[in-house]
């Protein structure tokens, strides 16, 4: 309510108009409850990074090697485009910044 300035009756009829979560879950991908302990929610989310990363098993190592790489010869392509436009740029102002008749 502080966060958007709204009454105490609007926020209730937003949280009243909301699905309930029952009727959410069938929906849902992944459930993670954090109605328990904080320790049970540390656990069911180490247990999901542990299926994420078993999930993903070759295919991360294949990602982390060949990104960075990529992303390398992106930003020189970039850096090399954008000087070759200012080489180009600089020519036709006559190779100096001066203006000319200086």
């Amino acid at each position: 309510m502080a966060r958007d300035s709204s009454s105490r009756e609007d926020a209730l009829s937003r949280i009243r108009s909301q699905i309930p979560i029952t009727d959410k879950v069938p929906y849902a991908d992944i459930i993670i409850d954090n109605s328990g302990t904080k320790q049970n929610l540390d656990n069911q989310v180490l247990a999901l990074v542990k299926r994420f990363d078993k999930e993903a098993g070759n295919v991360k190592w294949r990602l982390e090697w060949f990104l960075p790489p990529f992303a390398l010869l992106s930003a020189v392509f970039c850096l090399g485009l954008k000087w070759t436009k200012w080489r180009r740029w600089r020519k036709r102002q006559g190779g100096t910044s001066k203006t000319k008749g200086n």
